[in-house]
């Protein structure tokens, strides 16, 4: 099973830094929202500014702003859970573990299988089937935990589990 609900594709993106994020916000790159040269007096400043004018159909709206912060959401939820599965890894010497984990459900390379995996690091398919069983159920495990932590109630952590993960908690 690769990723529920889309998590490799939310973990390869980046941050989004300040002029993409302004671009989600607005609908409009950074450079429209600010000048190079603003004037020192307030009258020139201010002149200056108001031409600054932002299209009132460009900006996002609520909707596609309440869907980004939502994916920006999980998309922080799971790779705080993965940085923990990485570091559970290597508390119970179980490296390896994570680089199948990483390299078969992460990286997204749609030609990786478990025959490929076992062949470049030299092991039994039945043992990637094995590491791979128990790094997904570690995350699972890791990522309920850190859900549970940020919800306020029991009813809301378990919507909050079926919408991330597509299934329910209990």
């Amino acid at each position: 099973m690769r990723c529920a609900s889309g998590a490799g594709e939310l973990l390869r993106r980046d941050v989004p830094g300040v002029a993409s994020a302004s671009r989600a916000l607005t609908g409009a790159p950074l450079e429209h929202l600010t000048h190079e040269h603003v004037a020192l007096d307030f009258a020139g400043a201010e002149e200056e500014l108001g031409a600054a004018t932002i299209d009132a159909g460009s900006l996002a709206s609520p909707e596609s702003l309440e869907e980004f912060l939502e994916k920006e959401w999980v998309r922080s939820l799971f790779a705080l859970s993965v940085e923990n599965l990485r570091e559970l890894c290597v508390e119970k010497e179980r490296e390896r573990t994570f680089q199948l984990f990483e390299a078969y459900d992460l990286e997204g390379d749609s030609n990786i299988s478990y025959e490929r995996l076992a062949a470049e690091y030299g092991i039994a398919a039945s043992d990637v089937t094995n590491a791979l069983a128990w790094a997904r159920r570690e995350f699972r495990k890791i990522a309920l935990e850190r859900l549970r932590e940020l919800c306020s109630s029991e009813d809301e952590f378990l919507r909050e589990a079926k919408a991330v993960f597509g299934w329910d908690a209990q």
